[in-house]
């Protein structure tokens, strides 16, 4: 699917397609509370979390902690039970915690679509954005910093909102800072 007029130059600019977004499910079916399981399971669930959905917002793993565990309301145990999980996950270096996001040690940076999951750019770490904009300009010769910024929430699946726009420009000037991008 082609940009807009205007944003991409030269050569026919042909969008790159992403793999669509999956959540990570449960390992086995958690009766009990959250709150009750260990930390070191607790733990293990997160870094398979992270293995899976990497890089992840650090709220958006401790919600799919508590889904996991069949809650269906966030309280301060809950919470509390998942954080723990997660710095006890964070401890032998499996997960990295950079940003607010949670990514697997070592596991390269893969942009995915997330179009099914109606999410704006603040729940993508700034590392996606900004492989997801060189995927982009991979395939474009060349194209607008705005042009840029709107494909790259588009090839994302993103919605529009408030925060994204300066986000994604934020990615994008890491790219810009680092010789990527000009």
């Amino acid at each position: 699917e082609p940009a807009g007029p205007g944003d991409a130059t030269g050569a026919e600019y042909a969008r790159p397609q992403l793999t669509p977004y999956r959540k990570a499910l449960p390992a086995r079916q958690y009766r009990g509370s959250l709150a009750e399981a260990s930390a070191a399971h607790v733990a293990r669930e997160a870094a398979r979390i992270v293995a899976e959905e990497g890089p992840i917002h650090h709220d958006q793993v401790v919600n799919r902690l508590i889904e996991f565990w069949n809650h269906e309301r966030r309280g301060t145990r809950l919470v509390s039970a998942a954080e723990q999980g997660i710095r006890f996950a964070s401890r032998p270096g499996a997960v990295v915690r950079r940003d607010g996001f949670l990514f697997a040690d070592e596991q390269p940076v893969r942009p995915r679509n997330r179009a099914e999951l109606d999410q704006g750019a603040e729940w993508v770490s700034l590392d996606e954005l900004a492989e997801a904009a060189r995927k982009v300009l991979e395939r474009a010769e060349s194209m607008s910093e705005d042009g840029l910024a709107v494909e790259v929430r588009e090839v994302l699946g993103l919605r529009r909102t408030q925060d994204g726009a300066p986000r994604i420009r934020q990615a994008i000037k890491t790219l810009i800072d680092g010789g990527v991008a000009v």
